[in-house]
């Protein structure tokens, strides 16, 4: 936004109120600290004796002219005698009224506007729940907005994929009534990309003609296969591919995957994987939108996420970074999180550099995220009004031979020929691993140990109950499934060989009550599973991000709306760095909530 703040005819009326906001030290100073917001003076030279002076902000953000009026006072103002008091005094007022229209602007907008005709008819079209049609035309709304960018951050089993293809459907047939050639691409973990076919093949099932066109690109291979020219009989093109696959396109292939396309629709499922912008999938899902701008496809971006923070609180700069379109520097370089980490948070110098502590602006960062995401939390639902999880800590006591073990790891860093550990990060691996099941390590360890044995004891006291047992590591999982075959129940792993066929085949058995306990590899079971049959969840040992050991809970999260109880147990060793761990644990589930919670709406 510009706002003109002075304007003369000819040179010898040039004042200098001009000079000064742009070239006076304190003014730069001035700007030096507003570069988050990209605040800055321009001067523009219209033919001879024409000068105008411009102040650019960030449009849509209120909250930073409380902070620039109060520095402009402090270091312009504080003089009784300061030039240009006058000046300075009118760009104030002027930014004032402005500011204050732009808020009820944005207000408006979200509150208003929402019709129940229209809520119905979406419900109808898209077979929408009516709380789904309610956040799509608020998404709408933000999507058009916010130069075609929008997150929504509802919680999982709260239907983010209908919504996301709703919309890709609304943007889409639009831009074919205009000019043609539009398409969507959706990003996704491997385990959902046939989540997101059945989803399309459910929406094309409420019409009497196809709305969508799932294209899934499952090898590299695929990508030669896409159609150059889509056939829109069939519905919208949608292209469904993984991060994994997607990071390691060329350019050539990229192009060639969105060739002769006027428009494309980026959807980026789980979109917190993005939080650190440094990584292959990060850099390479950035690179595309930069690419798309500058070969002038027009493009929309949408991100959908359950837990925008997973380990660390500003781990939603990530999701900003794709969603953000404003003024405000969020873009994916190291200088703009440290501007965005020591603006909204309380940071305090440690050995490893500046470490947030604690979220210090609140409201601004709330009401930044509300101009482009959508979220609706289980709690506000009737559906799941009556469904309650319970959490239950067990404290187990090492046997002999592993106590033995862990206490010369811990205090020699080996172990015989078996462990030796030069590192402490290595060490506190084997450690966990000892806690878990020392013959991961210690092949010798013939015994059962304490952990898979209470797991064992658990499923001969609840034979009816259907479980998941979640362990970082495989070989764990694979034990106790050898230990469970021998008592006579029958059990499934599900790790990362195991491909989509046999998932979906593992997954959809387990909801018929083929098999009552599932053996869960956390890094590819957190994500993309519907478990409403199981009635506990147990950890073996968890993830260091609490974002994704609550993605892993969520997996046994009815949909049915019945009223029910489900547990979740932690087995943890006593008197070991376990217990440790778990106490961090439980500090940063607290932290990466309440950051959370800054995405919904401000209830009055």
């Amino acid at each position: 936004m510009n706002l003109s703040l002075y304007k003369v005819a000819d040179e010898n009326a040039l004042t200098p109120f001009i000079a000064h906001v742009t070239s006076e030290s304190k003014v730069k100073t001035l700007c030096r600290e507003y570069m988050f917001y990209n605040v800055k003076f321009i001067t523009e030279t219209r033919g001879k004796g024409r000068c105008i002076v411009y102040l650019q902000y960030p449009y849509g953000n209120p909250y930073w002219y409380g902070d620039f009026k109060r520095s402009v006072t402090q270091t312009l103002l504080a003089d009784p005698d300061a030039p240009y008091k006058k000046e300075w005094t009118a760009l104030l007022n002027g930014l004032k009224e402005q500011v204050h229209a732009e808020f009820h602007e944005f207000d408006r907008m979200v509150n208003n506007g929402i019709q129940t005709e229209n809520v119905v008819m979406f419900m109808r079209f898209y077979g929408l729940r009516d709380y789904q049609a309610y956040d799509f035309i608020q998404l709408l709304n933000k999507f058009n907005r916010n130069n075609k960018r929008a997150l929504i951050l509802s919680e999982p089993r709260t239907g983010k994929t209908r919504i996301a293809l709703a919309l890709a459907h609304m943007i889409n047939d639009d831009l074919l009534n205009e000019d043609g050639a539009a398409m969507t691409l959706v990003i996704c973990p491997k385990s959902a990309v046939d989540s997101w076919v059945e989803e399309m093949r459910k929406v094309n099932e409420l019409g009497k003609t196809p709305l969508f066109d799932p294209q899934p690109i499952r090898k590299l291979s695929d990508v030669r296969k896409c159609p150059i020219h889509a056939n829109y009989a069939h519905g919208i093109p949608v292209r469904v591919l993984t991060y994994d696959i997607f990071k390691r396109l060329t350019d050539t292939q990229l192009r060639q995957l969105t060739s002769k396309m006027k428009h494309v629709n980026l959807i980026c499922d789980e979109s917190h994987r993005l939080r650190n912008f440094k990584t292959d999938q990060s850099t390479a899902v950035f690179k595309y939108i930069e690419s798309c701008q500058k070969h002038n496809i027009d493009l929309g971006v949408l991100g959908l996420s359950g837990t925008p923070s997973v380990r660390v609180s500003e781990d939603v700069f990530g999701s900003l970074c794709l969603a953000n379109a404003s003024r405000i520097m969020l873009t994916p370089y190291w200088s703009s999180f440290d501007a965005f980490r020591e603006y909204f948070y309380s940071c305090e110098d440690t050995t490893f550099g500046k470490v947030a502590r604690a979220l210090k602006r609140e409201d601004e960062l709330n009401f930044l995220i509300r101009t482009c995401a959508v979220q609706t939390k289980q709690r506000e639902l009737d559906m799941f009004r009556n469904y309650r999880k319970q959490y239950k800590r067990i404290d187990l006591t090492m046997d002999v031979k592993q106590a033995d073990i862990y206490s010369k790891v811990d205090k020699d860093m080996e172990y015989e020929d078996d462990i030796d550990c030069k590192n402490p990060l290595v060490k506190l691996m084997r450690l966990q691993q000892i806690c878990v099941d020392p013959s991961e390590v210690v092949p010798a360890y013939a015994e059962i140990s304490p952990k898979l044995r209470w797991v064992s004891l658990f499923r001969g006291l609840n034979p009816t109950k259907q479980i998941i047992v979640c362990s970082k590591r495989l070989h764990p999982l694979n034990h106790l499934q050898r230990i469970l075959a021998d008592g006579g129940c029958a059990s499934e792993v599900l790790c990362g060989g195991t491909s989509a066929t046999e998932r979906a085949r593992i997954c959809s058995e387990f909801n018929k009550g083929s098999f009552s306990v599932l053996l869960l590899q956390l890094d590819v079971g957190r994500e993309a599973l519907t478990l409403p049959r199981a009635s506990a969840t147990i950890f073996l040992d968890r993830d260091w991000a609490q974002g994704y050991n609550e993605q892993a809970e969520a997996r046994m999260t009815p949909v049915d709306g019945a009223p029910c109880v489900k547990t979740v147990y932690d087995l943890v060793m006593e008197g070991t760095k376990e217990e440790e761990i778990y106490d961090i644990l439980m500090v940063r589930k607290e932290s990466i909530n309440a950051t959370n919670t800054v995405f919904a709406p401000r209830k009055e």
